[in-house]
């Protein structure tokens, strides 16, 4: 659990939940006016959307002392004298904030799939070049000092010959 330091930890606020979008100044405080104004906006877990909603107190506290007195001033100016929101540019902000942020993971995407092979492909040299180390190792100590002479040793005989009595007696 992240427990945040100023106002949020000290009144025992613990983090939880899925990340969510978190308003500085919610739809009623703010008369709507900055619901969709990024500057009102930023990432945060459940439980701080929930806290801000039952103590308003410590929550504003809270956007004090992470936004700064001046930001929080001009911020909290703007949502209760500001105009209206005009919702089909909101929309296509949003619109277009989506797309980048699609560009982005696309390009994310890409970049991570080239590494990925990369290291595949590396990861693969890697494995032929011990398994060639490995056979090259293995043949140097097995290989015949003569060519002439058998991988068994013995001069004559070939791997496949039968020794022994079973073989003398049919011969």
């Amino acid at each position: 659990m992240h427990r945040p330091g100023g106002p949020l930890g000290e009144a025992g606020f613990e983090c939880r939940g899925p990340l969510q979008d978190n308003h500085g100044f919610d739809r009623g405080y703010a008369r709507g006016n900055l619901c969709w104004d990024p500057s009102n906006g930023f990432s945060g877990c459940a439980s701080a959307n929930f806290y801000a909603k039952f103590h308003r107190e410590e929550w504003h506290d809270y956007l004090r002392s992470k936004w700064g007195v001046a930001r929080y001033e001009e911020v909290r100016q703007t949502s209760l004298r500001g105009p209206r929101p005009d919702y089909d540019q909101a929309l296509a902000m949003l619109s277009d904030r989506r797309k980048e942020r699609v560009d982005c993971l696309r390009s994310a995407l890409r970049s991570l799939r080239i590494r990925w092979q990369r290291a595949r492909d590396e990861g693969v040299q890697m494995v032929r070049r011990q398994r060639d180390d490995r056979q090259r190792d293995r043949g140097t100590e097995q290989r015949p000092a003569d060519a002439s002479t058998p991988r068994n040793g013995v001069a004559g005989t070939t791997p496949m010959t039968r020794r022994g009595p079973s073989a003398a007696g049919t011969g």
